[in-house]
């Protein structure tokens, strides 16, 4: 996927009317926002565009997942105050909140709004065309009531920004919406661009992929595509146990593996060898009763792991061996922790794995981490600040795998136009 698209900064906004679509999906707490992390991200790319003499301005997003149903408890209402405190500490202005498009009164001051006016959409999810489909499958939209929905929405725009890149993986109406042009990139969706294409694009060599977790399906695709773009790769976590029961008939005993995953390891290392990757394995684990901490002890992968007993941890060798692979990257991709993050006696490999890409990000290295829990970790662990750049939820994945991702395909890429949008 090129990943080289339009931005904000490509774009004339001079009494331009413009739809963004940002990710307030943030965690409500009595009817308030508890982490304002995500708005405050969003509102770069408000912030820009205003200052830089917009119409007026109407804001798409959703919040929680209400299936196509109208919910109080998904309302962005609740996000209404937020956004207007931080519109009036930087332009005296206040956020109109459309609660139904489809009202009269709301869709006529949406489609010719007064100069200056920000609005704010209800829920996007609320609508099922917007969705397509509910996650049971039992209401589903027309195709000609999808058409009408996007028909809907084309009239608010004379431009459309995504700004959210953590759920472009999804085919949502606001989210690709091929209706209207041009499509840029907001601000915190070009930074994330940029910093992937580092990986897929043009990384600066050598650059090694840390892959560990327990989604051991996914992180076996995320090698399949990477191998071409890497030159060393690290595995950690579950998804090693698959490859020494495979590879090495390591005894595992009640470690989480795919069954019969043999010609799968196979073929991965064998493109590793077509491409002259290297490939690192823990020859350490910290085995024991997930709920019996004191069970803990550590073992190799000669000794094994028998029945009853869990790998959960990498131990201090393969932590040490795979710190000192780390030092000599000039780029690095971490997805996945090594072990059971959320009991302390768990959790050392991970950690000793921060503190490598922490360490050589100071020196000079750029490092990605990409997925919700090995991001949480360094925020955690007050490590995020050293970390080049942090993609939490399921987009960054999907593009890892090679996935097409509908929310950046549908933005305007740079090269098949030369000159700036007017």
């Amino acid at each position: 996927m090129e990943l080289r698209k339009f931005c904000v900064s490509d774009i004339n906004w001079n009494n331009k009317r413009v739809v963004i679509r940002s990710d307030f999906d943030v965690p409500i707490e009595n009817g308030e926002v508890s982490c304002n992390d995500r708005i405050l991200a969003a509102f770069a790319t408000i912030k820009y565009i205003i200052r830089h003499n917009c119409h007026s301005m109407v804001i798409l997003s959703h919040l929680g997942s209400p299936d196509g149903r109208r919910d109080p408890e998904f309302s962005l209402r609740q996000v209404v105050d937020e956004l207007d405190r931080l519109l009036s500490r930087e332009f005296a202005k206040k956020v109109l909140f459309v609660d139904d498009m489809y009202d009269a009164y709301m869709d006529g001051m949406a489609l010719n709004p007064p100069r200056g006016v920000v609005l704010l959409f209800e829920n996007m999810q609320y609508y099922i065309e917007e969705i397509r489909m509910t996650n049971d499958r039992k209401r589903y939209a027309s195709r000609e009531s999808i058409m009408r929905f996007h028909r809907h929405l084309k009239r608010y725009a004379d431009v459309y920004v995504n700004d959210t890149f953590r759920y472009s993986h999804l085919p949502h109406a606001s989210i690709a919406p091929y209706f209207i042009g041009p499509r840029v990139a907001g601000l915190a969706m070009s930074r994330e661009l940029q910093y992937f294409h580092k990986i897929v694009g043009k990384p600066q060599r050598p650059i090694i992929a840390i892959l560990a977790g327990n989604r051991i399906v996914d992180k076996l695709r995320m090698m399949s595509y990477l191998l071409e773009r890497i030159d060393e790769l690290i595995i950690g976590g579950a998804v090693a146990y698959t490859f020494l029961k495979e590879t090495a008939g390591m005894e595992i005993g009640d470690t989480l593996y795919v069954k019969n995953a043999g010609e799968i390891v196979n073929g991965i290392l064998g493109k590793a060898d077509d491409y002259a990757v290297k490939v690192h394995l823990p020859e350490d684990f910290i085995m024991g009763d997930i709920n019996d901490p004191e069970s803990a002890e550590t073992v190799t992968v000669e000794k094994g792991i028998p029945k009853g007993k869990m790998g959960l941890d990498i131990a201090t060798l393969s932590t040490y061996l795979f710190a000192d692979i780390i030092q000599r990257a000039k780029t690095i991709l971490w997805n996945g922790t090594m072990g059971v993050i959320e009991a302390e006696e768990y959790c050392s490999g991970t950690m000793g794995i921060m503190y490598a890409v922490s360490y050589a990000s100071k020196h000079g290295a750029t490092s990605i981490v990409v997925g919700e829990d090995t991001s949480m970790f360094c925020q955690r662990n007050k490590c995020l600040h050293n970390i080049s750049h942090t993609s939490m939820g399921r987009a960054g994945e999907e593009l890892l795998m090679g996935r097409m991702l509908p929310g950046v395909q549908a933005l305007r890429t740079k090269g098949r136009c030369k000159c700036r949008f007017k």
